[in-house]
């Protein structure tokens, strides 16, 4: 048996009689088992990681042990029978407390674990594999992709996937340590989204610019966005063109339509940026999802809501301009946009003047398409001095 092996389960053995024990108090004596499923890849830049946590009986809260790993944590959620919770970080151990007691936990984690420099991307990624309130058994696998050589201390990591199949004590965790030549890697990041939301009478559409930067070497010829269904799309545009409907393609998925988007052009190589511009329709009834994600991860945006007339929004809008016959109101950002219903939503009380036809929503598309590529370049200039 290798040294490590042994040594994990030397470590289980304790930590179980521990937890058996309550460490001296019953109130801490959590449940003896739960039954967890991992899935992880890394995507636009970021590792995501989604566990599915089943405990024998119910507990008040789940506790994830990620010490060292504190500052790299940018998204955390759990869904518990139906309630969306976000986690916190705080000492090296990640904590959701539902409203409930629950047995079933579905968690997405984002970590930002990759570090680039001019020839090689790492990987630092922490993995948990049991919550602090059982002995787990654990199954499941990271992809991380074939140009990967990485070490995992309790997984086996062969042809670019970690495997995990194994039974760890309670805030058992790995940490998987990996790295890539750039050359032989596709890899495209969200560096800045600029989103205006148009109201009108029952109706809100979403203009969406998205600053996108390669960081492999391979080129990058699709983009994978995700809108709630209840969203209609009306046209993806880059900035001279509206993109024909061969190159998009919609897929239901649940409560989701996944888009897949051929980018013309492709990203070719390390550094190169392009646009990709989304209009698309909700109902309006004066709540909005504003700071909905699309799927990719977006730490660095901005939000205005415009319309023909006022309006008293709720958070409260740190600028108001008048931009032709529309009053535009920037809204305050809420943390990393990742997928719908992560933020309360907007609450919006508009009063609609009558329509004055001096600036057309066509012609507010394209300036702000064109305030939105212009802005954004601007962002990766100062990002890159």
């Amino acid at each position: 048996m290798r040294a490590r092996e042994a040594l994990a389960l030397a470590l289980l053995a304790v930590l179980a009689l521990a937890t058996s024990a309550g460490l001296g108090d019953p109130q801490n004596a959590g449940p003896r088992l739960a039954y967890v499923r991992l899935q992880g890849r890394l995507e636009y830049g970021y590792a995501l990681i989604f566990l599915k946590v089943n405990f024998s009986e119910p507990v008040e809260k789940l506790t994830l042990n990620l010490s060292g790993f504190d500052e790299k944590v940018l998204v955390a959620i759990a869904r518990v029978d139906g309630e969306q919770v976000l986690g916190r970080v705080s000492e090296g151990l990640l904590e959701f407390r539902p409203s409930h007691k629950f047995r079933v936990a579905d968690l997405t984690l984002v970590i930002d674990a990759l570090s680039f420099n001019s020839s090689a991307v790492t990987v630092a990624l922490p993995v948990p594999l049991a919550p602090l309130e059982a002995v787990s058994r654990v199954a499941g696998d990271l992809v991380l992709g074939s140009s990967f050589t990485a070490t995992a201390s309790l997984g086996n990591f062969s042809q670019g996937v970690a495997k995990y199949n194994t039974t760890v004590a309670p805030g058992a965790r790995d940490v998987l340590r990996a790295w890539a030549s750039l050359s032989s890697i596709e890899m495209v990041k969200v560096r800045f989204l600029n989103r205006t939301v148009l109201l009108s009478p029952g109706r809100a559409e979403f203009i969406d610019s998205l600053q996108l930067v390669s960081e492999g070497g391979l080129p990058v010829t699709t983009l994978r966005l995700t809108l709630p269904s209840a969203c209609k799309l009306e046209a993806i545009e880059a900035s001279l063109f509206t993109y024909p409907s061969r190159y998009v393609s919609q897929y239901s998925a649940g409560n989701a339509t996944l888009l897949l988007i051929t980018l013309l052009p492709a990203l070719e190589g390390v550094g190169q940026v392009g646009a990709v511009t989304l209009r698309y329709s909700v109902p309006f009834n004066g709540s909005l999802d504003v700071y909905m994600g699309l799927g990719p991860l977006v730490r660095n945006y901005s939000v205005r809501v415009c319309i023909e007339g006022a309006a008293s929004i709720t958070p409260s809008p740190l600028t108001s301009e008048r931009v032709g016959p529309l009053q535009c109101y920037e809204l305050p950002g809420a943390g990393p946009l990742l997928q719908a219903g992560m933020y309360p939503p907007a609450s919006i009380v508009p009063s609609f003047a009558p329509p004055s036809g001096a600036l057309t929503p066509h012609l507010l598309i394209a300036w702000t398409v064109t305030a939105a590529v212009l802005g954004g370049m601007g962002y990766l200039a100062l990002r890159q001095s």
